[in-house]
């Protein structure tokens, strides 16, 4: 576990920097605009090269603004709090001397720690050192941004064009602590990957923090220091990723979470009202709805088994919706049956608030009986 970040009340001045390409410079330019004066745009050094995403952020990276001490670098394709500079002053000064990522997608494994942590009540996560970390919008400080791009530099790209996967390679060898903020400060925006990650399935927030301001603006924003176990729903199947161990497999599962799969079944069959007949062939419609049990209670068990933030604040419903919402999506996402139950929704999202909740409540010797409101 990295050791927390200092938190010394030194000076802090945040530059930010928008990295695009020319093919999206409206798109750029609109987003810093918003972002405030003052604040740059690094385009693509070879525009007309293979597509590369860590060219275009290393010359971001290397062009911290004079009179800095963290840099903010933000994509092209994202959608903004109104407030995100002042968001991101306020975590530098918090964590002077972590790399900050302000955003999660919903299908990776820094998702599911960041939607467990949101849940549980905590501000910021840990970021998953198994995995990819995630840059749609980071703050790092300056000589931090300087030396990765040195690294980068002297190094072989061993394959990936990735400014994720290479960040992420370069944060834990060298001791750089790197934190996850939820509700995420950016979300992705309708843009077509010109990276060629269209393919990637779902890209979107874990929760984004929409303009109405369901994200703590003043006060504590407590860090959720352990990683977490990660529960998963992904092409319509349950998946739980210990910290230690790794993905557990469905045997190992079921028994860390304390349920059997006969009453996985049971759960489903207690799902009232469903659509009739189900959506497509019956025998893959009550797999789905299995599996969307399992995932449920897992996520709910999950969020108990972090335990609560020491504040004890959880989220609203709004915004445990918004993270619920998201996990049930990304099961759907590119499943056949999942596309099916698309038109049902909201039932599903019935089922997924109360399935969590039993997941919350759940104990190793069975599963409580509780009635869907």
């Amino acid at each position: 576990m990295p050791s927390p970040p200092r938190a010394d009340g030194s000076r802090v001045a945040v530059g930010v920097t928008v990295m695009a390409h020319p093919r999206r410079a409206e798109a750029a330019e609109a987003l810093a605009e918003r972002l405030g004066d003052a604040t740059g745009i690094v385009y693509d050094p070879k525009p007309d090269g293979p597509p590369n995403p860590l060219r275009t952020a290393l010359a971001a990276w290397s062009r911290c603004p004079d009179g800095t001490t963290h840099h903010l670098v933000v994509q092209d394709d994202v959608e903004p709090v109104p407030s995100l500079p002042a968001a991101a002053e306020r975590a530098a000064r918090r964590f002077p001397d972590a790399v900050l990522s302000l955003y999660a997608n919903s299908v990776s494994s820094n998702g599911a720690a960041s939607r467990v942590a949101l849940l549980a009540g905590y501000t910021w996560v840990v970021a998953a050192a198994d995995e990819y970390f995630p840059t749609l919008a980071v703050i790092a400080p300056c000589e931090v941004a300087h030396a990765f791009t040195a690294w980068c530099r002297t190094r072989p790209d061993p394959g990936s064009r990735g400014d994720d996967e290479r960040l992420a390679e370069f944060l834990a060898p060298n001791g750089h602590p790197a934190l996850l903020r939820v509700p995420n400060l950016v979300d992705h925006r309708e843009l077509p990957s010109l990276a060629g990650n269209d393919h990637h399935g779902l890209r979107r927030s874990v929760c984004f923090a929409d303009p109405a301001g369901r994200y703590r603006e003043n006060g504590a924003e407590p860090v959720l220091w352990h990683p977490p176990n990660r529960p998963m729903f992904v092409l319509g199947e349950s998946l739980l990723c210990d910290p230690v161990e790794g993905p557990l497999d469905r045997q190992a599962h079921l028994a860390r979470v304390g349920v059997t799969w006969e009453q996985v079944m049971g759960m489903a069959r207690e799902l009232s009202p469903l659509p009739t007949p189900l959506p497509g062939r019956a025998p893959r419609a009550l797999r789905f709805l299995r599996e969307l049990c399992l995932a449920c209670h897992t996520l709910g068990w999950a969020v108990a088994a972090a335990g609560p933030g020491p504040d004890g604040v959880l989220p609203d419903d709004a915004t445990r919706d918004a993270a619920l919402l998201s996990y049930l999506e990304s099961g759907l996402d590119g499943d056949a049956q999942g596309e099916l139950w698309t038109p049902h929704l909201a039932t599903l999202m019935r089922f997924a608030r109360h399935l969590y909740a039993r997941g919350l409540t759940a104990v190793h010797e069975g599963v409580p009986a509780v009635p869907l409101p």
